[in-house]
C-alpha cells in the first residue's frame, strides 16, 4: 500500500513537472512570436529606396524628369534610361510629383515598397514641345551662322553627365583648362589654352554676366538646359530650364551674335 502511494506521488510529481515544462515552453514560444512580430513591424517602418521609370505615353523613357515625394526635401532626376531612385522613403502610401519641360506636371498616389519599382507616365504638352523645337532650331541656326568653332551640349548631356558641378563639367566634358585669373580680372577663373590665358565672355540666358565663369560655377549641370561654347571657350552661353520654358511660350528669337 505504501509502495502504491509512493508510485502515485511520483506519477503526480512527474505530471506536475511536465505541465511546468509545457508552460515554460509555451511562454518561450509566445515571447519569440511577439519578438518576431515586433521585428517585422519595425522592419516595415524602416525607410526604403523607391525606384522606378518615367515614360511618355508611347513608353519611351524620359531623361531629366524631376521626381519627388510630397513632404520630402529632395528629389531625383531620371537618367538616360528614364530611371529614378529616391532614398529614405517611408514605406506605404506616398504622393509622387513628376515635372519635365514640355510635359504636364504629374501628381499621382502610389505605394512605396522595397524592390517594387513604379512606372510613371507623363502627358505631353503639345504647344510647349512645339515651342521648344522651334526655339532650339533657331539657336541651331544661329550657331551655324558663325565662322567660329562652336560646340553645344543639350539637356541630355547635362543631366547624364557624371560631373556634379559646373566647374567639373567645364573641365571634364567641355575640355576647358581652368586656372586662376590675374588679380586685375573681373573673374577669379580663366581659361588657359596654347600658352595663353584669357577670361571668357559668359552669357547666362542671353545676358552677359560680369563675374564670368564665377557666375556660371554657381549652377549645377542639371540646372541648365543647354550650353554653347564659341571659339574654344572664348565665349560661353548657358541657358537654364526656366529660361527655355519661357522661350518656348513666347516664341523667342535669339539675339544675333556680334561676331
Amino acid at each position: 500500500m505504501i509502495g502504491m502511494r509512493k508510485r502515485l506521488e511520483m506519477t503526480s510529481g512527474w505530471g506536475r513537472w511536465q505541465r511546468t515544462v509545457w508552460i515554460v515552453c509555451l511562454g518561450f514560444i509566445a515571447v519569440a512570436l511577439m519578438a518576431h512580430k515586433g521585428a517585422a513591424q519595425e522592419a516595415a517602418k524602416q525607410p526604403i529606396t523607391l525606384s522606378g521609370t518615367v515614360v511618355n505615353p508611347a513608353g519611351t523613357p524620359l531623361v531629366g524628369a524631376f521626381v519627388s515625394v510630397s513632404g520630402a526635401p529632395l528629389g531625383s532626376l531620371t537618367n538616360a534610361s528614364g530611371r529614378f531612385s529616391l532614398p529614405d522613403v517611408a514605406p506605404g502610401k506616398v504622393s509622387l510629383t513628376v515635372s519635365q519641360l514640355g510635359y504636364h506636371t504629374l501628381t499621382v498616389d502610389s505605394t512605396a515598397a522595397a524592390r517594387v519599382p513604379v512606372t510613371l507616365t507623363m502627358t505631353p504638352h503639345p504647344a510647349l514641345l512645339h515651342g521648344l523645337r522651334v526655339v532650339a532650331n533657331r539657336f541651331k541656326q544661329r550657331r551655324e551662322s558663325t565662322a567660329f568653332s562652336v560646340r553645344e551640349w543639350g539637356r541630355r548631356d547635362l543631366v547624364t553627365s557624371p560631373d556634379n558641378n559646373m566647374r567639373a563639367f567645364m573641365e571634364g566634358t567641355m575640355g576647358l583648362s581652368l586656372v586662376p585669373c590675374p588679380a586685375s580680372a573681373f573673374s577669379d577663373v580663366c581659361v588657359y589654352r596654347q600658352n595663353y590665358m584669357f577670361q571668357p565672355t559668359v552669357y547666362i540666358n542671353e545676358v552677359p554676366v560680369l563675374g564670368g565663369l564665377d557666375d556660371l560655377e554657381s549652377y549645377s549641370p542639371s540646372d541648365l538646359y543647354m550650353i554653347e561654347s564659341y571659339g574654344h571657350g572664348a565665349e560661353i552661353r548657358a541657358y537654364t530650364t526656366g529660361f527655355m520654358a519661357r522661350a518656348a511660350k513666347t516664341d523667342l528669337r535669339p539675339v544675333p551674335l556680334s561676331f
